[in-house]
């Protein structure tokens, strides 16, 4: 098999385990992990709970002007 094979497969099992075991320690790096997969769970949201979510935060850099 060759590396871009290996590291293909590697890869598709990382996720999985990502998939199968998540956590809640949240987002340690931007897109999520270092590999920047951009995967959550979101095992705590659910349909008896989805209408209670709000915004948690915004952020305006200024480049649409005003409005």
């Amino acid at each position: 098999m060759n590396k871009l094979g290996v590291l293909i497969v590697i890869s598709t099992w990382m996720a999985a385990a990502r998939a199968e075991s998540p956590s809640d320690s949240g987002w340690p790096a931007y897109g999520a992990d270092a590999g920047g997969s951009r995967y959550s769970s979101l095992a705590q949201i659910d349909t008896a709970n989805v209408s209670e979510l709000r915004v948690a935060w915004v952020f305006r850099t200024g480049e649409m002007g005003e409005g």
